[in-house]
């Protein structure tokens, strides 16, 4: 029997939080995706909403693209939407993940035993600083100056659809479901029926980035409501709609592809650069197969061994998502190879310390995964093709926090273990 693992190793970020998956309902189309991305009239537009997987896929870095992006929507007359549910469920998962990263930032700073007394000095320091902070305050603080940015507009639920919230209960209607916990979709059904009611309201249509299938066959069978799967496919909608920054994005596509296409590029070689400290920094998640049943690893080093020579490189692969007067921002979907040492141990039970984890054999293996990139490029002149050739990279980050790896099979560890 085939195990598959999906946890994540002691040295990486202990806060995972899965949202139960979607199911189809009897009245909903069955075993097909999503539905496909709506064409944008940016005239009818007139809000855009996140749900709260969208900053969770993130990693809740709401200083960084894409999530930083959204300040920038303001330029486009578009207001960024709130639903008081989305909002409440945003400061508890970013507390939890806060609280996490502050034990993490704590317990890292305890190395009076081994570092130079200058070194052990800054780190009593900074541990002190952090004293007074909790995970409530930081997420309070992150979450503030991320609404400020975008001058987000918040919206008190629209308990009056309750009638009709309880109807689609009942008849199954996205995105609640005939099986599963439908209560888990209440929610999300009441974030929709405001968000709806604001739509009516300013006989405007709402973009909705939302991972979550059922909320996006709603908002496809809404007047309303216009689901996107990520936000940097909404980005790119808005970009598009607008005819005028349509052409001058194209122009400045094509010259961003032929440079990334160079492996001589200046360009280019600060991206790979940026790609592989990125990479090592990031929290690294496996799957593995096994006939053990119970396993768990540590992963010791990713190192980028090359980003995939982009020949083929073409829109929609890279998509400028907005251009001001002396920055752009793009997407890029590209692949890297990268060389991922781990170590696999058996559990030998859930509540008792893995000590013999340290003694596992470490393995070792090449593999090559698809990656999304939203990069912020700054000129010294004014915007054009020809400024871009002397274009400095401003801020360089990838679309999720993880990166998600399939080791292959395994044969997890354990000492003196006997068939």
């Amino acid at each position: 029997m085939s195990t598959t693992l999906l946890a994540s190793g002691p040295s990486h970020s202990e806060y995972i939080h899965h949202l139960p998956m979607a199911k189809k309902s009897n009245n909903a189309p069955q075993a097909q995706p999503a539905p496909s991305a709506p064409t944008i009239a940016l005239d009818r537009v007139g809000g855009i909403a996140i749900d709260t997987n969208i900053y969770r896929k993130a990693g809740f870095k709401f200083r960084t693209q894409p999530l930083a992006a959204l300040a920038g929507i303001k330029g486009l007359q578009i207001a960024h939407l709130v639903p008081e549910i989305w909002r409440r469920e945003l400061e508890a998962h970013a507390k939890d993940w806060a609280e996490a990263r502050l034990h993490e930032t704590r317990h890292a700073l305890q190395i009076g035993d081994w570092a130079l007394s200058a070194q052990a000095s800054t780190a009593t320091d900074l541990r002190a600083h952090l004293q007074a902070d909790s995970g409530e305050s930081i997420a309070s603080r992150l979450i503030d100056a991320h609404y400020a940015a975008s001058g987000a507009v918040q919206l008190a639920t629209a308990w009056e659809a309750g009638p009709r919230v309880l109807s689609d209960y009942f008849e199954g209607r996205y995105p609640f479901e005939r099986t599963g916990d439908k209560k888990s979709e209440f929610p999300d059904a009441f974030a929709l029926a405001t968000l709806e009611a604001w739509g009516e309201k300013m006989v405007k249509q709402v973009i909705v980035v939302t991972e979550d299938e059922g909320c996006l066959w709603a908002c496809d069978a809404s007047k309303y409501l216009l689901g996107f799967r990520s936000l940097t496919d909404a980005l790119r909608a808005l970009n598009e709609g607008d005819q005028t920054r349509k052409i001058a994005a194209a122009e400045l596509e094509l010259f961003l592809v032929k440079e990334l296409k160079s492996e001589v590029s200046s360009l280019r070689k600060d991206l790979d650069a940026l790609i592989g400290a990125e990479i090592e920094r990031m929290d690294i998640e496996l799957d593995a197969d096994s006939e053990v049943p119970h396993f768990d690893y540590d992963v010791d080093t990713v190192n980028l061994l090359s980003v995939i020579p982009a020949s083929t490189l073409r829109p929609p692969d890279l998509q400028v998502l907005s251009v001001g007067q002396h920055d752009l921002t793009f997407s890029w979907l590209f692949q890297v190879e990268v060389e991922v040492s781990a170590r696999f141990y058996r559990i030998i039970g859930r509540n008792l310390p893995q000590t013999h984890r340290y003694g596992a054999p470490v393995d070792t293996r090449v593999i090559t995964i698809d990656v999304e990139a939203v990069i912020t490029l700054q000129t010294p002149d004014v915007m054009s093709a020809v400024a871009l050739k002397h274009a400095l990279v401003k801020s360089f980050d990838f679309a999720t926090s993880s990166l998600w790896l399939y080791f292959g099979d395994v044969d997890p560890w354990e000492p003196d273990y006997e068939e």
